[in-house]
This record gives structure tokens, C-alpha cells and sequence, in this order.
């Protein structure tokens, strides 16, 4: 398993987003298992095919990423989702 803490946070926004499709990229090829640690939507999106969402230190919502972000379970989740959709946090 491969823990990545934030790893596109200090990355312009270019960048982030080649690092981000290489990562997906190389996860893919390798089958690897990553737990990508990240306060970015588009991180999650991006990379990842399951998403778990704490909200307080407890899970708030956990399963598909497309599934999560189109029926989120509490209002955390739904800004969380509204972030994605238009580009930042609210």
C-alpha cells in the first residue's frame, strides 16, 4: 500500500493536474493500492475509485466516488461535492 498525504497540495494548477492523471495512470498499470489522503474534490476525482469522507475524525459517507459525489449523505459531503462541480471549496 502507498500513503500519499496531500500530495498535489503545493503544485500549481497545471502541474497538479499531470501529476494527477500520471498517478492515476501508474496506479492503474500496477494495480498498486494508494490511500490518498486529500481536502481536494478534484484529487479524489482525479485518482480514485472509492472515496471515504471524514467529517469530524468519523466516516461520514464511504463507497464509489461517482456514487458519493451524486448522492451525498450529510451536508459536509454535498459541499464537498458542490466543490468538485464548481471548481473550489465552498
Amino acid at each position: 500500500m502507498l500513503l500519499l498525504d496531500e500530495p498535489l497540495t503545493s503544485l500549481d494548477v497545471e502541474t497538479a493536474a499531470d501529476v494527477r492523471e500520471l498517478l492515476r495512470a501508474q496506479l492503474a498499470e500496477t494495480g498498486a493500492t494508494a490511500l490518498v489522503v486529500s481536502h481536494d474534490a478534484t484529487d479524489a476525482v482525479g485518482v480514485a475509485r472509492r472515496l471515504i469522507v471524514l467529517e469530524q475524525g468519523t466516516v461520514a459517507q464511504e463507497g464509489l466516488v461517482e456514487d458519493v459525489l451524486a448522492a451525498p449523505a450529510t451536508r459536509f459531503v454535498a459541499a464537498v461535492a458542490a466543490a468538485h462541480r464548481f471548481g473550489g471549496l465552498p
